[in-house]
C-alpha cells in the first residue's frame, strides 16, 4: 500500500511508520474483498496542487461494509495518492 503513495506522502512518513500505523487497521478489518467507486470531492488548491478525495464503498474480510477514502493530489501533470482512510459502517 505504501508503494502506491506519492512523493509528498512518502516525505511525511517512512514505510516502517506507515506499516506500524496500518497494521491494527488490517487486523480489525481484514483485507478488502471488493469495492466500487461512489463519488469524489474537490477539496481545494494550494499553489499548483489540487486536492481531491475519492470515496469507495468496500466490503472487508472481517467487517460487513465500509468506506475507503483516498486523497489524491493533481499537480497538473500527474496524480499521486496522498493518503487513504478506511472506515467501517
Amino acid at each position: 500500500l505504501y508503494q502506491l503513495m506519492g512523493p509528498i506522502a512518502k516525505a511525511q512518513a517512512s514505510e516502517d511508520t506507515a506499516s506500524l500505523n496500518m497494521e491494527p487497521i488490517f487486523q480489525n478489518l481484514g483485507n478488502i474483498q471488493s469495492g466500487f467507486y461512489v463519488q469524489h470531492q474537490y477539496l481545494g488548491q494550494q499553489g499548483l496542487y489540487k486536492f481531491f478525495t475519492l470515496n469507495y464503498s468496500v466490503k472487508y474480510e472481517k467487517a460487513q461494509k465500509g468506506v475507503a477514502t483516498v486523497t489524491v493530489i493533481d499537480d497538473g501533470k500527474s496524480y499521486q495518492i496522498n493518503g487513504i482512510m478506511f472506515n467501517r459502517l
